[in-house]
């Protein structure tokens, strides 16, 4: 994996601790935007304050929050402040991403299942662009003026989750449980994982001798490596999700 640019701080996804907190897989792996951020202390009258923000706009943001989280709006909006980022004035590429979340949000809202909603938020917001070679989270994070760890691809395993990893971190962050087996599955990378652990044989053998101890295990039906994304320990956060 090739380092990243100087300045950015990268932590491969197989050093992060088991149980990381959101807020550490956020900082861990990406750096947030540098530019000076104007946030309430620098007003000195709150009501002059709440005009630079939108009180229209401040209102969208607790609505987000509720919604998704303040660490998955935090990332895909790369608040680089040290103070709160309902509080600080948003540049306008954060309020073009907090009006595209507020229009999914207004979408998901007609689905009511909440197991059926989970999905669906997976689909909206872990989607992979291929016009952005990344996921919607990850372009919402870069357009932010966030920076997202670049690699060079040499044919290794390690690069192939280093990438499924950096991309579906958006999902990772999110307040709920969702479904990320869902958009690992759409992501052009994850067929090509497969096909890299089925040539590494130390790997393969990892993973087959792993699924022989099953009692309904046919070796036959194992000549290829089994494609359910649930397999890949990309990482866990000590609980039910991997990824």
């Amino acid at each position: 994996m090739q380092a990243a640019s100087e300045g950015t701080h990268v932590l491969p996804p197989s050093v992060l601790p088991q149980r990381a907190t959101k807020a550490e897989l956020r900082v861990s792996l990406y750096l947030m935007s540098d530019e000076r951020v104007l946030d309430a202390r620098d007003f000195e009258v709150w009501e002059e304050f709440l005009d630079a923000q939108g009180r229209d706009f401040r209102e969208t943001l607790f609505e987000m929050i509720r919604s998704f989280g303040a660490d998955f709006l935090e990332f895909v909006c790369a608040y680089g402040g040290n103070w709160s980022f309902v509080d600080s004035i948003p540049s306008d590429a954060q309020r073009e991403v907090v009006a595209e979340l507020r229009q999914i949000a207004s979408d998901l809202a007609t689905v009511a299942d909440a197991d059926h909603r989970r999905v669906a938020t997976a689909r909206k917001l872990g989607v992979y662009l291929g016009d952005f070679d990344t996921t919607r989270a990850i372009e919402w994070h870069r357009r932010c003026g966030g920076r997202v760890p670049t690699m060079e691809d040499d044919g290794s395993v390690e690069y192939a989750v280093s990438v499924l990893a950096r991309d579906l971190l958006g999902i990772r962050l999110l307040e709920s449980r969702t479904h990320p087996n869902i958009v690992v599955e759409k992501h052009p990378m994850y067929r090509d994982l497969f096909d890299r652990l089925d040539e590494n044989e130390p790997l393969r053998s990892m993973f087959v001798n792993a699924i022989s101890t099953e009692v309904d295990y046919e070796p036959e039906a194992f000549e290829y490596l089994p494609p359910p994304s649930p397999t890949l320990p990309l990482w866990s956060d000590g609980t039910s999700q991997t990824l």
